[in-house]
């Protein structure tokens, strides 16, 4: 090794701002390194200090003294060699587009097409490199609806918002929903190398009817019998009786909502002040009662409630009467 040439004011300062700050670890143990020689620390008192080898504390003071900072930096390395070539990229690209789910299928057309052998993990890798993570598909019907349609829909909800707030309306959304024996609980945390098993069998259905608004003010109704027509009109028969000023209620086209029967109705609620608001049709993110019956079957129901139905029915029951004081949703002021 050279001799170790003492260090200038500026020299130092610059190594102590690389010690504290450095991006790597090993840019900040080389930057301390340098600077305790310039203190007068031995080789050897260095390798007991860091528990290098002596050659590596000689490289690391021999690669400064002749590099001055850069010397600090590790060289730019070539690396692996890519393991699929740009044509082979493609293809991987364009299945996983038509496909996510098999990667084995991806693995044996490379073997097919290009007679190119990998490992899945490999393969993994690459996707994670290139920005692809593993997440569940979401359903969605976008591509079923107008977009026109939905836009008009969502500015013209908007102005309901405003007039609900400034107290001339009030503004609720009505649907229905049911519930059985199936669970509906995708994610829990549960010790590692174990599982987590709910009953599950088949039961009839408890059909829940309600009105909600943005306070979380519901208005809900259950039935063990098929929903049809009449059942929603009585519903919305004792709705009306309960509201004080003009109302207006967003549903969806659901064949009860636009029924013969359910239109009759209309002009007679109107005279009462319940104006109906139908939504497009594929829109269900803009009626916003869908996130309670989300956060009713994956969120507030209990596991136990599925051991029975007359426990999951006292559960459902429990949780509606409850809604705005002990489970509550903190719904959007508007649609962006």
């Amino acid at each position: 090794m050279k001799k170790f040439p003492q260090l200038s004011e500026q020299a130092i300062e610059q190594l102590k701002s690389h010690y504290k700050n450095g991006n790597t670890h090993r840019v900040r143990t080389r930057s301390q390194i340098i600077l305790l020689t310039n203190d007068g620390k031995t080789v050897c008192e260095l390798v007991q200090i860091f528990k290098f080898t002596i050659k590596t504390i000689y490289s690391i003071i021999n690669n400064y003294i002749k590099r001055g900072i850069n010397g600090l930096f590790d060289n730019q390395r070539s690396g692996r060699p890519n393991s699929l070539t740009e044509e082979e990229k493609r293809l991987v690209f364009e299945m996983v587009a038509k496909d996510s789910r098999d990667l084995n299928k991806i693995l044996r057309e490379l073997k097919n097409k290009f007679n190119k052998t990998i490992c899945k993990q490999t393969l993994i890798r690459f996707l994670k490199k290139n920005k692809y993570v593993w997440k569940r598909y979401r359903k969605s019907l976008k591509k079923k609806r107008n977009n026109a349609e939905f836009a008009f829909c969502k500015n013209f909800l908007n102005v309901l918002f405003k007039c609900e707030d400034e107290g001339s309306i009030d503004l609720y959304f009505f649907d229905e929903s049911s519930f059985n024996l199936v669970p509906s609980v995708p994610y829990g945390w549960i010790p590692k190398n174990e599982s987590n098993e709910l009953p599950s069998s088949k039961s009839k259905n408890l059909n829940v009817l309600g009105f909600i608004n943005r306070a979380n003010d519901l208005h809900s109704y259950t039935c063990k019998g098929t929903v049809n027509s009449d059942v929603v009109i009585a519903c919305f028969d004792d709705f009306v009786t309960n509201i004080t000023k003009q109302t207006f209620v967003v549903i969806d086209n659901a064949p009860v909502h636009t029924s013969a029967k359910f239109q009759a109705k209309l002009k007679e609620w109107n005279k009462k002040g319940l104006f109906i608001c139908n939504l497009p049709t594929y829109s269900p993110e803009l009626n916003i009662i869908e996130i309670l019956w989300k956060f009713i079957k994956y969120k507030w129901i209990n596991y136990d409630a599925y051991h029975s139905y007359q426990g999951l029915v006292e559960e459902v029951e429990n949780i509606l009467k409850n809604v705005g004081e002990k489970y509550v949703i903190a719904f959007k002021s508007s649609f962006n």
